[in-house]
């Protein structure tokens, strides 16, 4: 991730700095320019300690039925510690409906949770979280 290159704070407050929309167009073999990204900015929750949040809502503007449908979800968020960060971390993953499959990826902790309709990944490296959610349905065309 990008996450160094954020003006202010832990994480990037703007998605197209997290996950580039032309990235995820060629990664998803989509042709160019059918993906758009909404960011939408949390707030700190002092009582969990996390920091800050963005949510980033990646949907096509493909025409036709398949416009506006979603592509990809991606919450990333930042805590005051590594202890904060994994707290939170396996009581979101905790209460993830689905079948869950733990998945190290390096020294980052990693939970897969498949479930009908769309598969879910979450990972806490040190004091940062990062949930993707990917729809299980075909790509537009």
């Amino acid at each position: 991730m990008l996450w160094a290159a954020a003006a202010e704070g832990a994480i990037p407050d703007d998605c197209e700095r997290i996950l580039k929309v032309a990235d995820l167009n060629a990664l998803l073999g989509l042709p160019l320019d059918t993906v758009t990204v909404r960011s939408t900015l949390g707030v700190a929750e002092p009582s969990v300690g996390r920091t800050e949040r963005v949510v980033c809502r990646y949907t096509t503007r493909a025409a036709g039925p398949a416009r506006g449908r979603p592509l990809l979800e991606l919450n990333a968020a930042s805590y005051l510690t590594p202890d904060a960060a994994m707290q939170q971390w396996r009581r979101n993953a905790d209460v993830e409906d689905g079948v869950h499959s733990e998945l190290p990826i390096g020294s980052a902790g990693a939970v897969l949770v498949e479930r009908g309709g769309e598969a879910l990944l979450s990972v806490v490296y040190g004091p940062a979280t990062v949930t993707l959610v990917l729809p299980d349905q075909p790509l537009p065309g």
